[in-house]
C-alpha cells in the first residue's frame, strides 16, 4: 500500500494501490522483499513493482491508477514462504526489486533472482514511459541498482570482489 503524508504535519492524506499478495494465499508481508517503488514528480507518476507476477503499476500523484506494465518472464518463481519459530523464512526466490525514474522519461526496473548454488542473477528491464520493453541487461552476481544522475546514468553497488559503486550507461543499441 503507498501512503502520502501532509509535509507540514506528517499527517496521513492519502493510501492507495492494493497488495498483489491480497485473495492469493500468500503472506502480505512476503512484498516487504517482492516490491518497491519511486516516484517522478516533473513528470507526477508513481512507480510500484512486484515480482511474481512481474508487474509495473503506474499512479498519478493523487493515487488514480493510470497503466499497468506486464512482463512475460521465465526467471521469476513464486517464493517458498516458511514459517519458524514465529517468523518467515524463504527459500529461492527473485527479490531486492528496484525501480528507478529516468530524467528522459521512462524507468528501470531491476530484479535479483536466485540461481543455481546459492549464485545470484541481476536482470534490468528498461521501458519506455509508455511501459514498452526496450531492452534488457543481464549480470551474472547480486547488482542492486539504486539510482541514476541527471543524464541517466545507473549506479549500482557491485559486492563480488569488494564493495564499490559502479556506473553504466542507459543506451538502446
Amino acid at each position: 500500500i503507498i501512503h502520502k503524508y501532509a509535509l507540514s504535519s506528517g499527517t496521513r492524506v492519502l493510501s492507495f494501490c492494493d497488495s498483489y499478495a491480497v485473495g492469493q494465499n500468500v503472506d502480505t508481508r512476503v512484498e516487504t522483499v517482492l516490491a518497491g517503488g519511486t516516484f517522478d514528480l516533473e513528470r507526477g507518476v508513481v512507480y510500484y513493482t512486484q515480482l511474481s507476477p512481474y508487474e509495473i503499476r503506474m499512479f498519478s500523484l493523487e493515487g488514480e491508477l493510470t497503466s499497468i506494465v506486464y512482463r512475460a518472464n521465465d526467471f521469476i518463481r513464486q517464493p517458498n514462504v516458511e514459517y519458524r519459530n514465529g517468523g518467515m523464512s524463504f527459500g529461492p526466490f527473485a527479490a531486492s526489486v528496484s525501480i528507478v525514474a529516468l530524467n528522459r522519461g521512462g524507468f528501470v526496473n531491476v530484479a535479483i533472482v536466485s540461481g543455481d548454488g546459492g549464485s545470484f542473477q541481476t536482470i534490468v528491464d528498461l521501458f519506455s514511459a509508455e511501459g514498452l520493453l526496450l531492452a534488457t541487461k543481464q549480470f551474472g552476481a547480486r547488482v542492486p541498482i539504486t539510482c541514476k544522475d541527471e543524464v541517466d546514468r545507473l549506479y549500482a553497488a557491485d559486492l563480488r570482489a569488494a564493495p564499490k559503486v559502479v556506473r553504466y550507461r542507459t543506451v538502446v543499441k
